[in-house]
């Protein structure tokens, strides 16, 4: 099988099956592209309940540990910057509303939708 065939003007083309090949090849990356840049809607927190906010998107070995950097409840609303699953839990990036930011774990009492 040949890459190229040479046409009646003496000029190199590629072959019909590789044309193809590439068409679908070029097909397949651009919609890699597209699914890769699709925007998520945003997560939310619901806070049930007292909660730590962490420096780092590592919990604490053991709850609620003396590193954090403040205490939110029931009644606040951070916001969501990022959500990352770990190892049997999910740390979420909050803004708080001093505009501090900081790390909130699953094993707490929040809901992340």
């Amino acid at each position: 099988m040949s890459l190229f065939r040479i046409d009646r003007n003496s000029q190199p083309r590629l072959t019909t099956g590789l044309c193809h090949a590439m068409a679908i090849g070029l097909l397949f990356v651009l919609l890699g592209f597209a699914v890769s840049c699709e925007k998520s809607e945003p997560h939310t927190v619901t806070i049930n309940g007292p909660v730590h906010v962490y420096k780092t998107d590592v919990p604490p070995a053991t709850y609620p540990g003396t590193d954090f950097i403040a205490e939110l409840g029931p009644g606040d609303h951070p916001a969501v910057l990022e959500v990352r699953s770990r190892n049997g839990y999910r740390a979420v990036k909050v803004r708080l509303a001093d505009g501090r930011e900081g790390w909130i774990f699953s094993g707490e009492s929040i809901e992340v939708r």
